[in-house]
């Protein structure tokens, strides 16, 4: 993907780009274990450092490391 967004102004609002996925990272994990109030990444049976609510439950949450590709170029991001 083009890095230089220099021409995009933050008054324009929303911008279209279209790429596709080139490549889905397998080696990582697909979820995660997270707070059910807050989101953030915590255990069972203990308490949300970020929140600080005591977490009985997890719930999971995922989250994919995937790699998008225009005619410009490729970037890896990560989708939550």
């Amino acid at each position: 993907m083009g890095k230089n967004f220099k021409h995009f102004s933050e008054d324009q609002g929303f911008s279209e780009i279209k790429v596709w996925i080139s490549k889905i990272n397998f080696d990582k994990k697909w979820f995660y274990e997270a707070c059910p109030k807050c989101k953030k990444g915590t255990k069972s049976d203990s308490k949300c450092l970020n929140c600080r609510f005591y977490v009985t439950d997890t719930a999971k949450r995922y989250i994919l490391s995937i790699e998008l590709t225009d005619m410009t170029g490729s970037i890896t991001v990560t989708a939550f």
